[in-house]
Order: C-alpha cells, then sequence, then structure tokens
C-alpha cells in the first residue's frame, strides 16, 4: 500500500519533533546541572568559611573556660547573621556538647570545624544555615526549567504510551500484530511456565553510627571492629572524621544492630584504646547511600552520637522495632538538645543477651 503525501509530512514531522525534544530537554538538565553545582559550591563556601572564622573567634574563651562567652558568641551570631545561620553548638574534645543555639533543621545544610589550639584539637564546632536569600535569583529559572522538563517528559511519554496507534497512522502499510517473544518464558520446577524475577533487595534497614573516643584508632582495632560487624551481617564504613558508619540491611536488622552495638560496647571496654565510644542506631527507611531519606538518617544518627555520653541511643522510630524477645531494657533519654521522646537509652539486658554477647567476645578476641 503506497503512503500518501500527509502521511509522508506527518513521518517527516515526527523525525524532526523526536530529536528536538531530546534536545532540549537534554540541555535543560546540562543547566539545571551547571546551576544546581554552582549553587551548592557557593553554600560550601559560604558554610565552610563562616564556621573557620567562628572557630578561631571562640578559640581563646574555650581555652580559658569562659563557655557563657562561647554562647553569648553562638547567640549573637544567629542574632545577627538574619537567618543566614540558624544552628550553632559547640563541643570539647571528649565531644561532649558546651552549649548550643538554635536547633538543627532537616534538609538543610551543615557544617563542623575543628577548634584548635597550639597543634591541639581542643573541641569542635557545628553550624547550620537557613535558607539562602541567592537562591531567589535561580528559582524563576529552575522553575522554567522545571517546566520544560515537565512537557517534554509528558510529550515523550504519550508518544511512547500511542506507539502503536501513531506508527499505524503515520505508516497503515504496517501490519497489525504482535511480535512473539524471542525467548520463551522459565520453566518453573513443577512445569509451570512464568517470568523471571530481579533478585529482591531490601530498602529499609537500620543504620548505626559509633564515635570512638579518642577518634584516631589503630589498624589491629579496625580489623577487630569490622570482624565483630560482619558477625552480624552489618557493613562497615570509615568516615573522614574517625567516625564508625555501620548499615544493617538483613531480614532482623533490628536484632543484628542492637546486638552488634552491645558487642561493640563490650569490646570497647575491654581494650585499652578507644577507652570509650558514643553509639547511636536510628531506622532508615530507604538505605540508598544518595537517596535523601539516608541523608537525614545520617544526619539524625549523628546528632544522637554527638550527645550519647557514651551509652546506646536508640532512636524513636527504632525502639518500637526492636523485639521484646532479644532481652534489652530501654529508658527514655533527655538532653537539653533533644526534644523528649527523641531518643531511647539501651540501659539493661537480660542473662540470656549478655551471655550470648559475652560468647560472641571470647570468639572474636581468643587467638
Amino acid at each position: 500500500m503506497a503512503i500518501a503525501q500527509s502521511q509522508a509530512r506527518n513521518r517527516s514531522w515526527l523525525l524532526i519533533l523526536c530529536p528536538f525534544i531530546l534536545v532540549v530537554v537534554a540541555g535543560n538538565l546540562l543547566l539545571w546541572y551547571q546551576l544546581s553545582s554552582a549553587e551548592t559550591a557557593r553554600t560550601e563556601l559560604m558554610g565552610e568559611t563562616i564556621s573557620a572564622q567562628l572557630a578561631l573567634s571562640i578559640r581563646e574563651p574555650m581555652v580559658r573556660g569562659e563557655h557563657l562567652t562561647v554562647a553569648v558568641m553562638l547567640n549573637d551570631l544567629l542574632t545577627g547573621s538574619k537567618d543566614l545561620v540558624i544552628y550553632a553548638a559547640v563541643y570539647n574534645n571528649s565531644n561532649t556538647l558546651i552549649t548550643q543555639a538554635g536547633t538543627p533543621t532537616p534538609n538543610l545544610p551543615q557544617y563542623s570545624q575543628r577548634i584548635s589550639y597550639q597543634h591541639s584539637v581542643i573541641g569542635r564546632l557545628e553550624i547550620g544555615l537557613g535558607h539562602q536569600p541567592g537562591n531567589a535569583v535561580f528559582e524563576p529559572l529552575l522553575t522554567l526549567i522545571a517546566t520544560q522538563l515537565m512537557i517534554g517528559a509528558m510529550i515523550m511519554l504519550v508518544v511512547i504510551k500511542l506507539r502503536d496507534t501513531n506508527m499505524f497512522w503515520l505508516y497503515p502499510d504496517l501490519p497489525r500484530h504482535h511480535v512473539a517473544p524471542s525467548t520463551p518464558p522459565l520453566a518453573s520446577p513443577d512445569g509451570v511456565a512464568t517470568a523471571s524475577d530481579p533478585p529482591f533487595l531490601r530498602k529499609d534497614g537500620t543504620l548505626m553510627v559509633v564515635r570512638p573516643i579518642p577518634v584516631n584508632l589503630d589498624s589491629e582495632i579496625i580489623e577487630l571492629l569490622a570482624s565483630a560487624v560482619s558477625s552480624y551481617r552489618g557493613d562497615l564504613t570509615m568516615a573522614e572524621s574517625g567516625d564508625l558508619e555501620l548499615l544493617f540491611q538483613s531480614d532482623q536488622h533490628e536484632q543484628d544492630a542492637v546486638c552488634c552495638a552491645a558487642l561493640l560496647m563490650e569490646l570497647v571496654a575491654a581494650r585499652p584504646r578507644p577507652h570509650s565510644a558514643n553509639f547511636a542506631l536510628h531506622y532508615c527507611k530507604d538505605c540508598h547511600v544518595a537517596g535523601g531519606q539516608f541523608t537525614e538518617a545520617r544526619k539524625f544518627t549523628n546528632y544522637l552520637t554527638a550527645i550519647a555520653r557514651g551509652e546506646i541511643l536508640i532512636s524513636h522510630t527504632l525502639a518500637p522495632r526492636v523485639p521484646d524477645t532479644l532481652g534489652v531494657q530501654l529508658s527514655s533519654f533527655s538532653h537539653t538538645a533533644l526534644p523528649n521522646g527523641q531518643a531511647m537509652m539501651m540501659v539493661g539486658s537480660s542473662s540470656a543477651f549478655q551471655n550470648a554477647i559475652r560468647q560472641r567476645l571470647v570468639s572474636l578476641t581468643d587467638p
């Protein structure tokens, strides 16, 4: 069957429209990436500069032990910055909170800076930035780019969904039938044909952050800690700050994480270095490392670790998921920098739980 002239024109327009849409979408994505990168770099530079200058300013009061002066300087910073800085906290060299101004807010950038005096670390400063005024300049352009992306995606989706109708409207001489798959479906052991399913990957899990004191660990203790974590099916990552980041994603990830925390605490108590450690556990609904939910879970867990004071803290979202049969006792944890009910503290355990942890400790430490 011959193709009419109008159908040939439609075919030409389709061949022109599809590459044009692809070019527009690709250009918008590139522009969006460049703008986002520039804004992120500007915010990073601002946060690092403010934290570095503030760390230098409070160094002398920290050396003299003038904590009230440090508190006044933090409050003056938040008051004079006009919501540029909305949170600031100072910790001593034992990672104990000294003073805090404001409250950490999710989805906003936070920065940490060590406070040094005569080549010695005497404390640590954390600040959180608010919504930057420069973001308003990019919002109209980003809105336009997002609108173009949505329109382009909708057009592409319509073309894909109506591909059969469009193609037969443009090419009436094409046959109307579905081509059979080139490979037959997999057969199950009982002979019933089934489709091949991808392997199941668990999305949620338990995140644990361990902050050893002091943070500098030798290779021997790191290998010992890694063996303890792997015995409970966890993944261990060393952060640049010296913290240990553990992720558990097994079917019993809550139980594995709590048992591993108890084992690590016993291991720290049995070793001369580190002489103590802070533990914090938090439930993560989506443990994809690059995802936003995992980033927020990591921030909150690090925040709990900073105020743990050598104890095991369990977040309010993870505590109800810990099975009662495990035999651990939890109590409400209160702190001036933490709202009530946000965390529980592990205060005891059953004799069976303690014996199991000690047996695991013996198997790890005995040659």
